[in-house]
Formats: structure tokens, sequence, C-alpha cells
């Protein structure tokens, strides 16, 4: 594994990750340019910019901590993605799909996924204060799964867990169409 103060990848095509990056202050991956033409992994909903296999580890380390993941193509992790310390920010943009697999974790003290087109979360998502959730433009391509109510990507899927840890802090879903949870979803000192 590689750890350092801070971390930067500019990638021009896919980034796989099987192993540990730890940073102690910032993280940035920046995949820009993702044709599909040599990738290492292979997905059936479309281009794959960045994927983390189950039990690779991608954090930063202190407190105030950044990590931000841009990508032009798909998100995928069975993997953990965190910015462990308190008021460290995770930030995920990624301009298609995103999927959380059943071992993949995403965390962070804040934690804002933004995708264009679908977020399927089977795994789980873990906030300090913040969970926010946006998908922009649903509906515009393949779907990640097929669902037996006959939806497609004009559905936000949430399978596994997305919660907060503190009290007082906050969950936002912002769906450009309808939101279908099929696990949890717990603000802590919420109620």
């Amino acid at each position: 594994g590689i750890t350092a103060r801070t971390l930067v990848f500019d990638v021009a095509d896919q980034m796989v990750v099987g192993g540990k990056l730890r940073a102690t202050t910032t993280l940035d991956i920046d995949v820009h340019s993702t044709t599909g033409a040599n990738n290492l992994w292979s997905f059936p909903d479309g281009l794959n910019s960045f994927f983390a296999e189950s039990g690779s580890v991608i954090e930063t380390l202190n407190a105030g901590g950044s990590f931000s993941l841009d990508t032009v193509a798909s998100v995928k992790t069975e993997g953990r993605l965190a910015a462990v310390g308190n008021g460290a920010s995770m930030k995920i943009d990624g301009k298609t799909t995103m999927v959380v697999f059943r071992s993949g974790v995403v965390a962070g003290h804040s934690v804002v996924i933004d995708v264009d087109r679908e977020l399927l979360v089977e795994g789980t998502v873990t906030g300090g204060v913040l969970v926010r959730l946006d998908i922009q433009n649903a509906g515009k391509t393949n779907s990640v799964v097929s669902y037996p109510d006959g939806l497609n990507s004009l559905t936000t899927r949430l399978g596994g867990r997305v919660n907060t840890l503190q009290a007082g802090s906050l969950i936002d879903i912002n769906p450009a169409a309808s939101v279908k949870i099929g696990g949890p979803v717990e603000a802590a000192g919420a109620g």
C-alpha cells in the first residue's frame, strides 16, 4: 500500500485499487477521460472509471481531512472508501452511476455523493453528521440493475444501510425521480 500526507491521482482511463491508499490530510482522485479501450474491469451497465476491489482501503486519516473522487464514468466499490477523523469530508462526483456493493463501505464525518444517473447502495454509507445523496438526471442510460417492479434508472435504490452517527445529524436524499428504499435509513438522534 501507499501512505502519504497528500495523495493525488490524475488518471486517464480507469483506476482499480486492490490494496491500501492512505493519506493523512488529502486524497484526490480524478479519472477524466474513460474510454473503455484498455479497462482492467468491465461492467454490463457501461464504462467504469473507478473500481475498489473487495478488501481494499482508500482513506484519509486525520481530522479535517479531505477525500475527493471525481470521475467521468461509473464508480463501483467492494472496498472501504473513508474520510476518517472529526471534520473529515468525502465528496464523490460520478458522471454516470455509483454502486456500493454488499462488502462496500463509504464513510466520513460528512459524505456527499453526487451522481448523474443512478445510485445503488447494497453495502453501507455512513456519515458522522451528514450524508447527502444527489442523483441528477436519472433515466438517461442503462440501469445498474433490473427491478422486479419494472422500474429502471428512474429509481435510486438503497438496499443496504445509510446512516449517520452523531445526534442532530442529517441525511439528505435528492433524487431527480423516485426513491426505492430497501434497507434502513437512520439519522442518529432523529425522532
